[in-house]
């Protein structure tokens, strides 16, 4: 180890995922068949067709 090799786990992307181009062709995917929410319960937010298909 040299004194610039860090390891980055506070991060979002620390596992370098955000460039891995198979999970971008299947976050496009999902966003394409269930859109987007923002990420809180569904009283919140509302009920996503996702939701009901899952229940």
């Amino acid at each position: 180890n040299s004194k610039n090799d860090l390891l980055n786990f506070c991060a979002n992307n620390y596992l370098g995922l955000a460039n891995n181009t198979e999970i971008i062709k299947a976050a496009k995917n999902a966003l394409d068949e269930y859109g987007a929410g923002l990420s809180s319960v569904r009283f919140i937010c509302g009920t996503q067709t996702i939701h009901k298909q899952r229940k």
